[in-house]
């Protein structure tokens, strides 16, 4: 994805006044221009409850590779999503947005706190969510990771 200043210097450099453009670069300028319309990597994981004794292992799974579950305890836990092997992030140097919907009881599901990413690597980034209530939840977490370069 072509940052505001990448993308304005390829529009300044290829689309000069004056000067002739070629289909190639013309391309060049319009790729650059849906790239950075939408997330390197989107997409979705489901998991059933956020406390350790809830959802663990292997989590359903949209837009990316995988999806794992592990407790850490405290009733917390750690989800490690793997980008497909196609679309990894051009650096580790991004971020992820992260909406949470819910699939159950709305006072249970609204009883988790908001969930934080971290260790983000080109082929993938963490999850981390706490059960505030230690009630069983069903939630459904999208995400976007969007590039900084």
């Amino acid at each position: 994805m072509a940052t505001r200043a990448a993308l304005t210097t390829l529009i300044n450099t290829n689309l000069n006044t004056g000067t002739s453009i070629t289909a190639v670069e013309h391309r060049q300028v319009e790729q650059a221009i849906v790239d950075s319309c939408k997330p390197y990597n989107a997409g979705y994981f489901t998991l059933g409850d956020a406390a350790p004794t809830g959802s663990t292992g292997v989590l359903s799974v949209v837009g990316a590779s995988t999806a794992t579950a592990s407790a850490l305890g405290a009733n917390t836990s750690k989800i490690i999503l793997v980008f497909n092997t196609a679309t990894p992030m051009p650096s580790a140097n991004y971020y992820v947005r992260l909406f949470v919907q819910g699939l159950g009881t709305s006072n249970q599901d609204a009883g988790i706190s908001c969930p934080i990413f971290a260790n983000p690597t080109t082929l993938q980034f963490e999850v981390y969510i706490r059960d505030n209530i230690t009630q069983v939840q069903s939630i459904r977490i999208y995400f976007e990771a969007i590039p900084l370069d």
